[in-house]
């Protein structure tokens, strides 16, 4: 169960940095956005 909530709550962060960065105007092509996702799975 702690685990989960580690998962869940670094999942959250991740979500709220992406909000983020849509409401500074980043917004990130196709081959960006895959990279970052690879990023979050290491």
């Amino acid at each position: 169960m702690a685990k989960a909530y580690s998962i869940q709550i670094t999942k959250d962060k991740m979500i709220a940095e992406s909000e983020d960065d849509i409401k500074k105007g980043k917004i990130h092509n196709q081959t960006e956005v895959q990279k970052i996702i690879e990023r979050w799975k290491e």
